[in-house]
């Protein structure tokens, strides 16, 4: 009976999984841009099958993604900061469906858009003066926005982003890496970029903007990482980070005598991770920054290995020699082994005296 208990276990399981169903979703984002340096973001989402099928009103995927809303607000602060508990951000609206709402995607890979109706929506207002992401420099704001699914998956990306702007507010823009494309379509100070796969999709896009009255306000991080190890071992720096609070990007920089490299990292409270480095220089100690805090600092220890006596060369040679000699020895003792034998067998064809008298 337990066979069987476990037959039919095992059936329903897989019932369950292909029930499951398997889905990518359309991603487009509204960014409107106020004279107040608040940016309201208005995140849409559309779900569809591998096979390019609109999953929009399905209930288990909107269960899904209602469950998974503290995850995607995540994902829209990492576009203003690397740290999200360094960010002050407000929900304006929870997730939710619309169906009257319009998302744009190439859901076949066919390299058009397909217009696809109704849309999972959730709106968040990101306070600029916090984000990382923001500069000022002679009166003139310059932000960045990332686009956070890329710099987690480079398989994932924006599809469509517009922003628009409070009027007076926007002074020029630009987007990294240029190679990736400019925005498509540019109506009434909107720009809107449309982005068919991953080479066209913009990294940052990037505004200057002139807001009145603008200062920074630098939160402190939220996150928290211990430095586990920080090991030198064959010339090769190995750090191990453990995160004991908050989520988000860290910095690990080495520190030597060449100049610095650093590492990008995203953690989660209790995860671990680990770096490596090749120096150029003396190593000297390494730090882990968040935002524009440092969060964690360690010197190296040198770890010896043991040192081989011989050369991986000399040891092979010796080896070689090693074998032919074991190999001589026993050609040497066969062919003492066959002689004797040999001679024997010579003796017993000569007839005996026995033999000779019969003859």
């Amino acid at each position: 009976m337990a066979r069987w208990h476990t037959l039919i276990l095992l059936a329903l399981l897989a019932l369950a999984c292909r029930a499951q169903p398997q889905y990518w979703v359309a991603l487009n984002f509204d960014l409107h841009f106020r004279r107040d340096g608040v940016v309201v973001v208005r995140a849409l989402f559309h779900p569809f099958t591998l096979e390019g099928e609109s999953l929009y009103g399905n209930s288990t995927v909107e269960e899904e993604l209602r469950h998974g809303q503290n995850v995607t607000i995540n994902e829209i602060a990492l576009m203003f900061t690397n740290d999200p508990g360094s960010l002050k951000y407000v929900l304006l609206e929870p997730l939710h469906p619309e169906d009257t709402a319009v998302v744009y995607c190439d859901v076949y890979g066919y390299g058009r858009f397909e217009e696809l109706k109704g849309a999972y929506v959730i709106s968040v207002a990101v306070y600029l003066n916090t984000s990382e992401f923001v500069k000022i420099e002679d009166s003139v704001v310059t932000v960045e926005v990332r686009d956070s699914y890329t710099s987690r998956d480079p398989r994932s990306w924006i599809d469509v982003l517009r922003a628009s702007f409070d009027e007076g507010v926007l002074l020029s823009y630009s987007w990294r890496p240029s190679q990736a494309g400019g925005p498509s379509l540019k109506e009434g100070g909107v720009l809107i970029w449309m982005n068919l796969n991953e080479p066209e999709a913009p990294d940052f896009y990037v505004f200057r903007l002139k807001l009145p009255d603008f200062k920074l306000v630098r939160l402190p991080s939220e996150l928290q990482v211990k430095i586990l190890e920080a090991e030198v071992v064959d010339s090769i720096v190995t750090v191990t980070l453990a995160a004991e609070k908050g989520q988000g990007y860290s910095f690990v920089k080495l520190i030597d005598e060449g100049g610095e490299q650093v590492r990008k990292v995203y953690l989660r409270a209790g995860e671990t991770a680990r770096v490596s480095f090749k120096p150029t220089g003396e190593p000297l100690r390494v730090e882990v920054w968040s935002g524009h805090c440092k969060i964690a600092e360690s010197p190296l220890k040198h770890v010896s290995t043991p040192i081989s006596l011989l050369s991986p060369r000399r040891a092979a040679g010796i080896a070689l020699l090693a074998i032919a000699a074991t190999l001589i020895i026993i050609a040497i003792k066969r062919r003492e082994h066959g002689m004797p034998s040999e001679t024997a067998g010579l003796e017993r064809e000569k007839p005996s005296p026995r033999e000779l008298e019969l003859i």
